[in-house]
């Protein structure tokens, strides 16, 4: 199960096939992970597995909590029109604020969601290029992910060569503008 770059990502989730009720996938743009879990979700139905559940902190949270945010400081941006890239352009100090907010909340939903039969997989970016001061960020704060009331049952980060991830966006320049679905 190949994405459209080539990468068998997908496969790596079979591996673990239904023993993990919890996993966690990061790694950094342009490593394909919402498109190799979505195949991944599709090949769970096709083969009577249950589908886990996929909770993208950037998309389910961290850009639904930082919408308005980003609106009233950049006047330009409607909150319906805000993307994780305008995201991104928010001071550091308050993106790392904002991200520990949302994994807050995607905490809860993680406990939520085990309640039930089916897996849970969160991802987030463990780094972002920071568009505002132009350097590499983390906003991962350790002790939140230290505190997560579930234990993930294993921890896939996903990593990549810089350059393929270049080559990859120069051929697909759409990626440049949904990297919260990369």
């Amino acid at each position: 199960m190949e994405n459209k770059y080539g990468f068998a990502l997908a496969n790596v989730c079979v591996v673990y096939s239904m023993p993990a009720r919890f996993a966690v996938v990061n790694g950094m743009p342009g490593t394909g992970i919402q498109d190799a879990l979505s195949k991944y979700t599709d090949w769970c139905a096709r083969n009577g597995h249950i589908s886990p559940q996929i909770i993208s902190l950037e998309d389910d949270y961290l850009v639904p909590l930082a919408k308005d945010t980003v609106s009233r400081l950049h006047p330009g941006f409607q909150p319906a029109d805000v993307t994780i890239m305008e995201v991104l352009l928010l001071p550091k100090p308050l993106l790392m604020r904002l991200w520990t907010a949302a994994f807050d909340q995607a905490n809860v939903r993680i406990r939520e969601e085990l309640t039930t039969e089916r897996p849970v997989i969160l991802t987030f970016h463990a780094v972002w290029f920071h568009l505002g001061v132009r350097e590499y960020v983390s906003g991962i704060n350790f002790s939140s992910l230290a505190n997560l009331q579930e234990r993930p049952d294993i921890v896939f980060t996903l990593i990549d060569d810089i350059y393929d991830i270049k080559a990859r966006f120069k051929v697909d320049p759409i990626s440049w503008t949904g990297l919260g679905h990369c």
